[in-house]
């Protein structure tokens, strides 16, 4: 959104914020989030300890809209995926959960922001044959938004994992909405020859220590540390995996199938 934003001071409110990835995203470009809301109190308080005392913890249902500041340039909003997320064998309208984006729509309508930006996961775009995608939209647009939406891949843009995510933007002047250009790829990639490489696993976590069963807990300012790992050998998934892999080998593994997929 950088060149439709030229100050670097808007005022964001967020909603469903979570620990505040979203939110860190925007600050570290310069927003400012006056006001944030979440459910989950471990998150909340994840939230204060990291970004700021802003957060307000409880339902954003039972939170009228005069409790929240009228000073609002973009309305951010992860709303809640359980209802829509492939992993839900079950997932259907009939989820109250997937109802919750209707909190950004009455903040959209009382504060009027000029610019929105919402975030769910992929299985978003394929329940009830994407009918569900194009009725969020269309109730964006009837409260004078332009909107548009496209599934991100996390890959792309630099970040050692596949995780796709449905990013959908909105605003009200007119203007047309801004989507980043993907910065990362294969080194083969004949097409797009100024991508630069997709960044693995090891390229980000590859300098620290391997885990030892020894290293099971630690001390940390006063607080003991368990490693779930040490302590139980579990197994996890890891993007260029092909088959149950010890986690102690997961950095050289990883490095193996890069290299492959490289050439």
């Amino acid at each position: 959104m950088g060149f439709i934003l030229k100050s670097n001071q808007y005022k964001i409110i967020s909603l469903f914020s979570g620990c505040g990835g979203l939110d860190l995203g925007f600050i570290k470009e310069g927003f400012e989030v006056i006001w944030a809301n979440d459910f989950f109190k471990e998150a909340v308080e994840t939230y204060q300890k990291n970004i700021g005392s802003h957060i307000v913890y409880g339902d954003i249902t039972k939170i009228p809209s005069g409790d929240i500041p009228n000073e609002c340039d973009v309305l951010l909003g992860g709303f809640p995926c359980q209802g829509f997320s492939v992993a839900n064998t079950k997932r259907s309208m009939e989820d109250e959960r997937n109802f919750l984006y209707k909190e950004l729509l009455r903040l959209l309508k009382d504060k009027q922001p000029k610019f929105f930006v919402a975030e769910n996961v992929k299985g978003l775009l394929s329940i009830q044959k994407g009918q569900v995608i194009e009725m969020i939209v269309q109730d964006f647009k009837s409260l004078g938004y332009c909107v548009d939406y496209k599934l991100l891949k996390a890959s792309d843009y630099g970040v050692p994992q596949h995780r796709e995510r449905v990013i959908i933007i909105g605003n009200r002047l007119g203007l047309k909405n801004p989507f980043p250009k993907k910065t990362h790829g294969l080194c083969n990639d004949l097409f797009n020859e100024k991508l630069k490489p997709y960044v693995c696993v090891k390229d980000v976590v590859g300098h620290l220590a391997n885990i030892r069963t020894r290293d099971a807990s630690f001390m940390l300012d006063g607080v003991m540390i368990h490693n779930h790992v040490a302590r139980t050998n579990v197994y996890d998934t890891f993007w260029g995996r092909k088959h149950p892999i010890n986690q102690h080998e997961i950095c050289d593994y990883l490095k193996f199938w890069a290299f492959l997929q490289h050439l």
